[in-house]
């Protein structure tokens, strides 16, 4: 297998036969007829730059430096650094030479950073124009533009990812809105250079004052926060950031902290702009309130907020969807010094059920989708309609979590209505006989075609941390034996007393448990179904609550949710979830336990334990030990109930797109493919 391919050849070839079987079936099968759909076609905003590209285009004839910080090169820790940028040198779109020539923008030469992001096209420098098309669910769906195109960190993966797990934990990030970055000897300081001239969707500067001002007026303010977010200590700790220049940010730690590297890329530091959040914030600005303040920080989609991202935000209305504008200053260029995005836009119109977005995709409306695309079942209805629709339907690595994974329980249960089902919850065997009641064949065959990997923990076989150890850890007990469940459940107790089917307890009331699912995540819909009559199979008043995603968070949060189904998006990189997903359910940390005055059970908290050592470790051996102590402790204990892994990621790719993969990586969405070079084909 290439570099570009972690998968192992177990899955490839399964993958690679189930594609050609699609392929034949579709060549078979006539195209279904569906009903029709309206869309408005973007219009095509012009073309750019001049030598001949492989597609046709035009490109510039000046390079850019070839020594800046590269998508395609494996950096070291403090990343190479280019040349300062000369007028003539760099290119931009024809909606921005417009500006500059009526005197309301700068020329690009002023827009960019001295060393800009050099990002190398997947396959050709592109052309500028057009919006692509893409979707959101409904209003709570703000991650589905977020984190495709919007969360740009000062670092990111490299899309050879094998490269970047071979440098775990300390090393192997590109540097992105960082110049370079630069550990010490002992993972207790980590600095980061920024880049010089680098400046905000709005034109104001960037400098190391946008995030050590959040840092300390925001994140340790006990007006605004009493408590510190937790990534944000190190054994209790503060971990402190300091400005030696308006270039150089340093964090120091109270102890080695390896990964705090994960943390930066997933909270990103990067978008609190001081200028613009001053004005909501009470120290800054006399009558403005803390609530103001945070209504203005969790608003991730708001139109008049600046930003370092390719696009902004252009428009935000909950009932038709978010439209997305290029960045005039965004830092990125191709090798041939064409300011990125080569798009003009991005839009992502509510589709309301992913049903909904799949008839668009066959209807030719979407020319990118992957986040909530995930009803592999869907696949030969795709590949049926793909001549028609002008799309490709591919298969990539990684994990998605509209891919329903695991189930969670809840270990505090606040509602005072189930006392006895609390107790349960919080002991072990009692979660064990609900996972061998599960059916993970049927689970995989039914949601995945077959193409998962039955398994009690949701690790993709393609991990650093996947070896026979593990494999055999992970696969035990994973077939569905009722018998044994059965058999755990009497042993506390719990018996059909009333001969109605199902067990009740010592004091006659019924093993009642309601598992939550998200209405618009249909995998996960219908993965309850499977699961609450695999649990009444053995005796369990298993009841299925199909309420919207939002309910289902809130019910989370106020703790009075019984059980739920989610979705993994780290399964490869475990560590991308820093202190939650595939370690613990979002939400469910140590602290979860803390603030509810309410001490997690002993089995829980030795998960917290191990992985608080894992964070610590700088050493990949030892990583990956304590990695194996912690796969065992939650499968022996069912922390989760997982039943599936190794499902591919289904991509919805137009026809009229370039410079996306036909086999790529979603980690946390294709953000590593550069969606900045993504562009649409002249002529279509």
């Amino acid at each position: 297998m290439s570099e570009r391919d972690p998968m192992n050849r177990r899955r490839f070839v399964k993958l690679a036969a189930v594609s050609a079987a699609m392929a034949l079936a579709a060549c078979a099968q006539a195209p279904t007829v569906l009903p029709t759909t309206t869309v408005v076609a973007p219009t095509a905003v012009g073309i750019g730059p001049t030598p001949t590209t492989a597609s046709g285009g035009t490109a510039p004839t000046n390079p850019a430096p070839s020594s800046a910080s590269s998508v395609n090169a494996a950096p070291s820790p403090s990343g190479p650094t280019g040349a300062v940028a000369k007028p003539g040198m760099y290119h931009e779109a024809p909606m921005l030479q417009q500006m500059v020539g009526a005197n309301k923008l700068p020329p690009v030469e002023q827009r960019l950073p001295d060393e800009p992001y050099i990002v190398t096209p997947t396959n050709e420098v592109g052309k500028y124009g057009d919006t692509i098309r893409a979707f959101m669910l409904n209003a709570t769906d703000t991650p589905a533009p977020q984190n495709a195109c919007l969360n740009y960190a000062l670092v990111t993966i490299p899309r050879d990812v094998n490269a970047f797990i071979a440098k775990q934990p300390l090393n192997g990030w590109v540097p992105l809105l960082a110049k370079d970055y630069k550990w010490n000897s002992d993972a207790t300081s980590l600095t980061f250079t920024l880049r010089k001239g680098m400046k905000w969707s709005d034109g104001q500067p960037f400098t190391a004052e946008d995030m050590t001002w959040a840092w300390q007026d925001i994140r340790f303010n006990t007006d605004y926060q009493p408590v510190p977010e937790p990534w944000t200590l190190v054994g209790g700790k503060p971990i402190m950031l300091t400005a030696p220049d308006p270039y150089t940010i340093m964090f120091t730690f109270p102890a080695p902290n390896p990964t705090f590297i994960y943390q930066v890329r997933l909270n990103n530091l990067a978008r609190t702009p001081k200028h613009f959040f001053m004005k909501f914030h009470p120290k800054y600005t006399p009558g403005a309130s803390y609530k103001d303040l945070q209504q203005r920080l969790s608003n991730d989609l708001d139109p008049e907020r600046p930003y370092l991202s390719p696009w902004t935000v252009q428009s935000n209305d909950p009932a038709k969807g978010v439209t997305l504008t290029r960045n005039p200053y965004f830092c990125g260029v191709d090798p041939s010094g064409n300011q990125l995005p080569y798009a003009d836009g991005y839009a992502f119109p509510v589709v309301g059920t992913q049903e909904n977005a799949i008839l668009k995709a066959i209807a030719g409306e979407i020319d990118v989708a992957e986040r909530n695309m995930q009803l592999i079942e869907k696949v030969p209805l795709l590949k049926q309609n793909e001549g028609a629709g002008k799309y490709k339907t591919l298969l990539w690595h990684g994990s998605a979590f509209t891919q329903a994974a695991f189930v969670s329980f809840d270990y505090i249960l606040a509602d005072q209505a189930y006392p006895e089902l609390r107790g349960m919850l919080r002991t072990p065997n009692f979660r064990n006989a609900l996972s061998a009641a599960l059916d993970r064949a049927d689970l995989n065959q039914t949601l995945f075609l077959g193409l998962g990997r039955p398994t009690r923990f949701g690790l993709n076989s393609s991990s650093p941390y996947w070896d026979k150890d593990v494999e055999a850890l992970v696969q035990q007990n994973v077939d569905r034996d009722t018998q044994k469940a059965k058999m755990l459940l009497a042993g506390l107790g719990l018996m059909d007393r009333n001969n109605d089917g199902i067990l009740e307890y010592p004091n006659g009331k019924p093993v009642t448990v309601i598992l939550d699912v998200a209405s618009e995540i249909t995998n996960h819909a219908r993965a309850g179904e499977i699961v609450v009559r695999n649990w009444r199979d053995v005796g369990i008043d298993a009841k299925l609550n199909t309420i919207a995603r939002a309910n289902l968070i809130a019910r989370q949060t106020d703790r009075t949710f019984h059980a739920n189904i989610w979705g993994i998006d780290a399964g490869d990189l475990p560590l991308l979830r820093p202190t939650n997903e595939i370690f613990t359910m979002w939400n469910i940390t140590r602290d979860y336990f803390t603030a509810a005055k309410d001490p997690a059970p002993d089995d829980v908290d030795q998960v917290f334990t191990l992985q608080s050592k894992i964070l610590g470790t700088a050493d990949p051996k030892e990583s990956v030990n304590l990695f194996k102590q912690l796969i065992k402790l939650r499968v022996d204990n069912t922390i989760e109930a997982h039943f599936v892994a190794d499902v591919p990621v289904l991509v919805v790719r137009g026809n009229r797109m370039g410079n996306i993969p036909d086999v790529g990586y979603s980690i946390q969405t294709y953000i590593i493919e550069n969606p900045e070079q993504f562009y649409i084909k002249s002529g279509s």
